[in-house]
């Protein structure tokens, strides 16, 4: 028993070291053993065993020499970004958005498409033929793909690792897309709230960056919040943190089995309704993006000045509502509010202002639409921090 102890104890010395090495090359090269050796403490020949491994794993690669410092110049190693991508999909009920990234996150392919009226295992077969044709015209190796991430509808339990209460797309208790995603497309598959995508992605590499308690405030198919404490993500006891859909705003008729009165009310499906109702002759392709829409029409028509100028309301209660209870540094707009314009925010700031005396910084998500998808993407990265080097080596 104490050998296996050891044993996994070395093991794990290993891996850590081998990652403190790649994300230092990563994050500060070229740099050379040498230097590798001085700032990690690690001796020489740990060094070489390291860099050997990683340059057969083409995670780095020898870009030239240094400077000479008195004998042979040092060859210098820097990160290989383009050793293997990333695919990070956006699932929101109906429609399906992905990317595909190298390690840097830098975007190579984008695409969208939408699904509407599947549900069960029908939208997880949509969700894989369209994420194996995307990948497809991408004309990169199968093997070159490390793995996805991909933001769903829903409440995310990551040890069960299913998909709970997503009604628009028929998973409503523990339903096990995580292993249907792997099965098919033979690599590993991180799920998260599609929400909870966009705040990391706004976190990682957006507006959030350095802002240690923030909130995503997201209107699309649904109203979801996503929270961030002391930089990492609130998830609450059964993963629902952030579920504010379901609060009871402007609540009206009710089923007693009915949830998520607040989103059923002032999310785009019920802005779409709205449209579909006064302006018939407006195309659909207007009509699927209804906060855009109803700020063109309120210039000239009174319906929908009076109807958006509410919405404006009820989205400031939601807002307030996060503002009192967690009080964050800062609160990013994201999803279809992205498309506000000074008139709309001036309106949600006043309504806030007026109510609470603690009001923090309110901005757009600066990634726009693809915050979800770069925060899927990234979180493929990021949880598997210390094993991933081991799955491709």
């Amino acid at each position: 028993m104490k050998m296996d102890q050891a044993q996994d104890h070395l093991y794990l010395i290993k891996l850590l070291n081998r990652s403190n090495v790649l994300s230092l090359i990563k994050n500060e090269g070229p740099l050379s053993r040498v230097e590798l050796s001085e700032r990690t403490g690690l001796s020489r020949p740990t060094i070489s065993a390291i860099v050997e491994e990683l340059l057969a794993a083409k995670l780095i690669r020898e870009v030239g020499k240094g400077p000479s410092s008195g004998g042979r110049r040092p060859i210098l190693l820097e990160f290989n970004a383009t050793a293997y991508y990333i695919m990070g999909a956006l699932f929101e009920g109906t429609t399906l958005s992905s990317i595909i990234t190298d390690l840097e996150g830098r975007i190579v392919l984008k695409d969208e498409t939408e699904i509407a009226n599947t549900v069960g295992d029908k939208a997880v077969e949509k969700v894989i033929e369209f994420l194996k044709n995307l990948y497809r015209k991408s004309r990169l190796p199968p093997k070159k793909l490390l793995g996805v991430g991909i933001g769903v509808p829903g409440i995310v339990d990551l040890e069960k690792e299913t998909v709970s209460l997503a009604p628009s797309v028929g998973w409503i208790k523990n339903f096990p897309i995580k292993g249907a995603l792997e099965e098919a497309l033979g690599v590993p598959v991180i799920i998260e709230n599609d929400v909870n995508a966009v705040t990391l992605g706004e976190m990682w590499k957006g507006v959030g960056r350095n802002v240690n308690k923030l909130a995503v405030f997201h209107v699309g198919t649904g109203i979801g919040a996503g929270l961030v404490i002391d930089g990492k993500l609130y998830r609450g006891y059964s993963g629902a943190a952030g579920e504010i859909g379901h609060l009871p705003i402007g609540a009206g008729k009710r089923n007693p089995d009915e949830f998520g009165i607040y989103e059923k009310n002032w999310a785009c499906p019920a802005m779409r309704k709205f449209l579909r109702e006064n302006f018939t002759d407006l195309p659909e392709e207007k009509i699927q993006f209804p906060i855009k829409t109803l700020i063109e029409l309120s210039k000239t028509d009174k319906r929908a000045e009076d109807y958006l100028e509410e919405a404006c309301v009820h989205w400031a209660y939601g807002i307030a509502s996060i503002i009192c209870v967690f009080n964050p540094e800062l609160v990013i707009l994201a999803g279809q509010l992205i498309h506000l314009g000074e008139k709309e925010i001036a309106k949600i700031k006043e309504k806030i202002n007026s109510w609470i005396p603690f009001s923090p910084r309110i901005e757009f998500a600066s990634l726009g639409e693809l915050a979800g998808n770069i925060g899927a993407a990234l979180s493929v990265l990021h949880s598997e921090e210390e094993t991933i080097i081991e799955n491709i080596i």
